[in-house]
């Protein structure tokens, strides 16, 4: 041993230089040995490929088996063939997927500690070339030493560190402070370094290392530029918040005051800023405005409904009458908005529900609103030129929300959207639980079924593409119905048409051709009838030629094993879009049939938040969804469900009458939209679109008291002009 040891210590320069780490024994014969034969070599630590780790980078060896070692060398060939070049071609590129989609803002504020970064060395670990070439080194394979890389023989492998906090960030800006600025160029170096170790991983290169990074290998070399980003992102967030609070205080305090002068200017307002209410607080999130900043931002909408019903409350007060002469609709509005009031004090034990306090408000709110709107569009007197303005402004605002889809389904990606602040801003600020396509609504595509790719649907401004199609069928009718300046109402009436079909909502194409139909029959007109029929026709083909224009997407991985999954739970799903067992259409009927059964069987209801989105967003058990009279039954009990159902249709016959007498387009345009509204109702959760909670329920009030104040321009016209006899006056 010793003469082979003293042979080996005798080799030339150039065989030193090329550092093989092996002591040969007896002269070497490339062609005579083999890649296994025996070599005798030095007792050292392991290399980072010989170690078992749990990083994807040091598993680059171990193949599939990360818990052995695995050797370098394949049988049969010869010594200068040890390092495999195949297996270095197929290794150049080492990819981590990730399990969570990254927010918008997690690439800068990820930091050096990132467990996915592509390479890091070991804690409290040394020059490995160094200590292998060191002859006299007899050290064992695995140093005991503390916070080492062990191996450990079938057990779970874990990163060994001092105790103390888990916050990757914090641990981070502990290490900047105590680590000295490092150069720009040799941060540089370090990192091309470190990209050609990974391309190439069996390579053996001698990489010069400071006596500053032996003595302190564990600091990582960042780059400064990186390090200041990472410092600014963490007070980017509260700069970006008090910013967004101190522009939003100005609007506010305008709006409202503007709201107080006159009250009506809230319909405007709710018109354009609930349509983009959801976009808006999408990118108020991606700029770091969250949590109850965004959710103060947000009720924006509620403050101006407050101002302006204090508004007319002041004014009855002061003059000491009503604004409008009450009627049997308003009683019911009345006694439906009591009973909420009545079963949101109730306990929820009593009524055998499980909703908190949080559940209840946003109930209280959801149910509460359409009231509020109606009773301040009862208290409104407005001009005729005013609801001209707010038919225009329904209109243009509908066509330009289309004109916003279509863009978006055909020019942005749905990788965008994935990547996009929506996922983190529907979950962790609203509280849904979205299983769509990266986490998306599952209602942002259509899904054709056998992992093919799906189709597009037209979402626009508010991440919907219901709440799209709601609006867009409500401003069609009030077209239809408004019919002034048919050279302009047309390609405003054009575009919105072509919004609602790419949304795919066959609901509300259903919707449009029963308002169209009520149209005709306060108007006293053959043409709406026609148009209804045709809606249908469009509707049917619609159906077949959608697939074929729409735009289409892939869904990744996890996308696939939750379309499994689903497939697993719910069998015998039909994705044809005519089919009772499409899984849109089914879902549909089996909530409406299952809630009319809770209704039924627990009459007295579960109290408020325990049915709908209310109960999706807070994690309560969903009594009933799908429909807002079964909604209001599993909450309230039969009687809110029948105080509910009351005064739609209360309402609907008041808004025909109403237009049957007064011939107003503005009367006969609205009974149309509520009249879609009331059969969406059936399906969906109408009101629980904010935009048809505020617009249409206000606008068909002001409806309402309009007809009381004043009559049509088409029922003056008409009305008979008494005869008066000329009356001579005596001089």
């Amino acid at each position: 041993m010793q003469t082979e040891l003293a042979e080996a210590r005798r080799r030339d320069c150039g065989e030193c230089a090329r550092r093989r780490r092996l002591v040969q024994v007896g002269p070497v014969d490339a062609a005579t040995r083999g890649a296994h034969d025996r070599v005798l070599e030095q007792t050292r630590r392991a290399r980072v490929d010989q170690l078992a780790a749990k990083r994807a980078q040091q598993r680059l060896r171990n193949r599939r088996r990360a818990q052995h070692t695995h050797s370098l060398e394949c049988a049969g060939r010869a010594a200068d063939q040890r390092v495999v070049r195949e297996a270095s071609e197929e290794l150049r590129v080492v990819i981590v997927d990730r399990k969570h989609e990254p927010e918008p803002l997690e690439p800068l504020l990820a930091l050096g500690a990132e467990r996915h970064a592509p390479v890091d060395r070991l804690l409290c670990g040394s020059n490995l070339h160094a200590l292998a070439d060191a002859q006299c080194g007899r050290q064992q394979a695995v140093a005991r030493v503390p916070r080492r890389v062990i191996q450990m023989s079938d057990a779970e492998r874990e990163r060994v560190r001092p105790g103390g906090s888990n916050d990757a960030l914090e641990l981070q800006l502990r290490r900047l402070a105590r680590a000295p600025a490092a150069p720009r160029s040799s941060a540089r170096c370090d990192t091309a370094s470190a990209s050609a170790s990974v391309s190439c991983p069996h390579s053996r290169r001698n990489v010069p290392h400071s006596a500053a990074d032996s003595a302190s290998p564990s600091r990582s070399s960042i780059p400064t530029d990186v390090e200041s980003e990472r410092r600014r992102q963490l007070y980017a967030r509260p700069m970006a918040t008090g910013i967004a609070l101190a522009v939003y205080g100005s609007l506010l305090a305008a709006g409202a005051i503007a709201v107080w002068v006159r009250p009506v200017r809230a319909i405007y307002a709710w018109i354009v800023g609930v349509a983009i209410h959801n976009a808006v607080g999408a990118l108020l999130y991606h700029a770091g405005v969250r949590g109850h900043a965004l959710t103060a931002i947000q009720a924006w909408k509620e403050i101006l409904l407050a101002v302006a019903l204090a508004r007319v409350a002041s004014t009855a007060v002061r003059r000491r009458t009503l604004p409008f002469r009450p009627r049997l609709v308003d009683a019911i509005a009345a006694a439906y908005g009591l009973v909420v009031c009545i079963y949101a004090l109730i306990p929820q034990d009593a009524l055998g529900g499980h909703a908190d306090s949080h559940a209840v408000g946003l109930a209280l709110k959801h149910n509460l609103i359409p009231v509020a709107a109606y009773f301040l569009g009862r208290s409104l007197v407005v001009t005729r030129r005013e609801l001209v303005g707010i038919a225009w402004t329904l209109v243009v605002a509908a066509a330009a929300v289309a004109v916003v889809g279509l863009i978006d389904v055909y020019a942005v990606s749905i990788s965008w959207w994935r990547r996009s602040a929506v996922v983190p801003y529907f979950h962790k600020q609203l509280g849904y639980d979205y299983h769509g396509t990266g986490g998306l609504p599952e209602n942002f595509i259509y899904n054709v079924g056998g992992d093919k790719p799906f189709l597009r649907r037209l979402v626009s401004v508010f991440l919907s593409p219901l709440a799209t199609a709601y609006m867009l069928v409500v401003a069609l009718l009030v077209a239809a119905a408004f019919a002034r300046r048919v050279r302009i109402l047309a390609p405003l009436c054009a575009v919105a048409a072509a919004g609602l079909l790419f949304t795919f909502s066959r609901s509300s194409l259903i919707a449009l051709a029963a308002g169209l139909v009520v149209l005709g029959v306060v108007r006293a007109r053959v043409w709406p009838f026609v148009a209804a029929a045709a809606t249908v026709a469009v509707a049917v083909a619609w159906v077949h030629v959608f697939p074929s224009i729409a735009p289409t997407g892939r869904f990744t991985p996890a996308d696939i094993r939750q379309q499994h999954q689903t497939a697993h739970a719910h069998p015998g799903a039909q994705f044809n879009p005519e089919s009772e067992n499409e899984p849109s259409i089914r879902s549909h009927l089996t909530s409406l049939r299952d809630g009319a059964r809770t209704v039924v069987h627990h009459p007295q209801g579960y109290g408020l938040g325990n049915a709908g989105q209310t109960a999706s967003r807070t994690g309560t058990p969903i009594k009933a969804g799908e429909s807002n009279y079964t909604e209001m039954g599993a909450e309230m009990g039969i009687l809110g469900s029948l105080l509910w159902a009351a005064w739609a249709v209360a309402l609907l016959l008041a808004l025909a009458g109403a237009a049957r007498r007064t011939k107003h387009w503005l009367a006969a345009g609205v009974t149309a939209a509520f009249a879609a509204a009331v059969v969406l109702a059936i399906q969906t959760d109408v009101i629980g679109d904010p935009w048809m909670g505020y617009v249409l329920w206000a606008v068909a009030g002001v409806t309402l008291t309009c007809r009381d104040e004043a009559p049509g321009v088409e029922a003056v016209a008409r009305a008979p002009i008494p005869r008066v006899d000329a009356v001579r006056a005596r001089s």
